[in-house]
């Protein structure tokens, strides 16, 4: 990775450190025209569905059963988006560093803050959890006990203050090749997501269809997916540590693992990896997914090659180290019918290769919006048939 890199940066920093407890690794992740919006307005709670499914039919039932515990106090709808809370539970949630200057106002705090409706850019100020540099031993992470006293990782996070821009209305201006990502407006014709065959028989196709698309590439294998709903139980929450899915020796791991004889043929060819990330249900309100725009990465000193350590295997993935050149983006309000494409790998050098990304805390969120529900897809793509 030899590309020459830009910039001056608009992000602050204030950095402490702290033990990681859980890898944001995920091991199983050109808006054309204007997206339709969405409103929510909160009247209650959203409570976490009360024991874990072990079908999909049950998964079906709890979450129905959330729906009808929520109606009347969330609505999907369109025009608008407007943000309802109180100025003190947002404070409340806010990094102590920022709470003084997040909010500029000065009304009392049990008036609604209104967020501007979906189209009106809005950065965030936040933090979020990049990896430390290791000066002693390289970085890993065991997905079991290891025995012997030996930590299960050795990784630590440290947290940052950044700016997260707001891509609202300028969609356009980021692309794969261009910044390692993109967003889509492409309706699903899968709303419920919780049945996996269902999810490889309709949804992989569509995924498919909509990478060869945005890439020009002319074949496609989506190899794993991941769901992730946020409060529910057994299921995974967002991944809130800056990575990249696959470093480029576990690119290469994956063409021959699910390519087979075509594997080194393939290879011979432009290769890339792009993930698939979309909503279920709801509008994104709570920990919402940011992209690093490659060109502002050091991809020789910011990637930090990590071992996934497995019971059978061993896997890698990139986390990422601070560095105040990197500029962060997101799309406000993100809704079941957008996608955003993410590439983890590409072979071609004189491009954008990968784009770390990260789920972030947006403080403004209301308290009693739906969590978080989201579908990654991990696609190989090829220049070669």
């Amino acid at each position: 990775m030899t590309l020459g890199l830009p910039t001056s940066a608009r992000v602050s920093l204030l950095s402490s450190h702290s033990l990681c407890g859980t890898s944001g690794h995920a091991a199983k992740f050109s808006l054309r025209s204007r997206p339709h919006v969405s409103q929510y307005h909160a009247f209650g709670s959203n409570r976490a569905l009360d024991h874990p499914s072990s079908s999909s039919s049950q998964l079906r039932e709890q979450l129905n059963n959330r729906s009808s515990r929520a109606a009347g106090r969330y609505i999907y709808s369109s025009p608008s988006w407007s943000r309802s809370s109180t100025a003190s539970a947002s404070l409340s949630r806010l990094p102590t560093t920022l709470r003084s200057r997040q909010l500029h106002t000065s009304t009392p705090t049990n008036m609604a803050i209104e967020i501007p409706a979906s189209g009106t850019p809005r950065d965030v100020r936040t933090t979020i959890n990049y990896q430390a540099r290791n000066p002693d031993e390289p970085p890993y992470m065991y997905t079991y006990d290891p025995g012997n006293g030996k930590p299960k990782t050795n990784c630590v996070d440290e947290t940052t203050e950044v700016v997260i821009h707001d891509l609202r209305g300028d969609v356009e201006s980021k692309s794969l090749d261009g910044n390692g990502f993109q967003f889509m407006k492409v309706p699903s014709q899968e709303k419920e997501f919780v049945d996996d065959a269902k999810i490889r028989e309709v949804y992989y196709p569509e995924v498919e269809e909509l990478i060869k698309k945005a890439s020009g590439g002319k074949r496609t294998y989506v190899f794993d997916h991941t769901v992730r709903r946020d409060g529910v139980a057994g299921s995974r929450g967002p991944a809130k540590r800056a990575h990249v899915d696959q470093t480029t020796e576990a690119a290469i791991t994956r063409v021959r693992r699910h390519l087979g004889d075509d594997a080194d043929r393939l290879l011979q060819s432009r290769v890339r990896i792009i993930n698939a990330w979309r909503p279920i249900a709801n509008p994104i309100a709570h920990w919402p997914l940011a992209c690093c725009d490659y060109t502002t990465v050091d991809p020789a000193n910011d990637l930090l090659n990590t071992k996934h350590i497995y019971p059978d295997r061993v896997g890698s993935n990139f986390g990422l180290a601070s560095n105040p050149n990197h500029k962060w983006y997101f799309l406000s309000d993100l809704t079941p019918d957008e996608v955003i494409l993410i590439k983890c790998y590409d072979s071609k050098e004189d491009v954008a290769r990968l784009t770390p990304h990260t789920a972030f805390e947006d403080v403004s969120s209301p308290g009693e919006a739906p969590k978080r529900q989201s579908i990654e897809v991990r696609c190989l793509v090829f220049d070669d048939e």
